[in-house]
């Protein structure tokens, strides 16, 4: 399987698994997530972000992916992570283990199919939602998916960047440049010790200087 799938907003999920529990269990998880998104409230709004702000959206799949199948088969993050990596899944190590690359290329605020469709920005996203884990706890991932009200034309129409800042009680311009230095001075603890995640590293296995 290609450990790929899509969600739409009637809640029709697809997927494409295969023989590795752990991702096939991510990849659906990561779509389950969608649903709940696009999930309407009495209101009319929803949980899904537009399409400027789908780092959102993608971010939190991401993270719940991973920690969902974590929990399930008693994984740690740098484990997980291997598994998506051995099973073909999108990981980090094929994406985004170069702290030089620019996810912020195009987002927020500026939507680019290209580039949101790629690998950098899946990848990038989920690191994002890491690192806000990191700082404010697991439970900061409830907090931000309560809190984006795609209801537009509406006072309370709260999506992307708003929800953010409103969930952490933080400037997203500095929570950007903490993230920068985070990925850049590698302090993601999960994976710390990890060579094909270090900023130095090439797909080869050599150290770049």
């Amino acid at each position: 399987g290609t450990y790929s799938g899509s969600c739409d907003s009637s809640g029709n999920i697809k997927v494409d698994i295969g023989s590795n529990r752990a991702a096939s269990k991510q990849t659906v998880e990561h779509e389950m997530t969608h649903n709940f998104q696009f999930a309407k409230r009495a209101d009319g709004s929803s949980h899904i972000n537009p399409w400027s702000s789908n780092f959102v959206d993608e971010g939190m799949a991401e993270w719940i992916g991973r920690y969902s199948s974590m929990k399930n088969f008693n994984l740690t993050w740098q484990e997980i992570e291997k598994e998506l990596d051995d099973s073909g899944s999108l990981n980090i190590y094929d994406y985004y283990h170069r702290s030089w690359y620019d996810i912020f290329t195009d987002w927020p605020g500026a939507y680019n199919k290209s580039y949101v469709h790629s690998g950098h920005y899946y990848a990038g996203s989920y690191l994002f939602m890491k690192f806000l884990s990191d700082k404010f706890g697991k439970e900061i991932v409830a907090k931000i998916y309560n809190e984006v009200v795609n209801n537009p034309g509406t006072a309370n129409d709260t999506t992307g960047i708003k929800a953010i800042e409103k969930a952490t009680g933080k400037k997203f311009d500095d929570l950007l440049a903490e993230f920068n230095l985070y990925r850049l001075e590698n302090r993601f603890p999960q994976y710390k010790n990890d060579q094909r995640f270090a900023s130095d590293y090439n797909e080869t296995g050599v150290v770049c200087l």
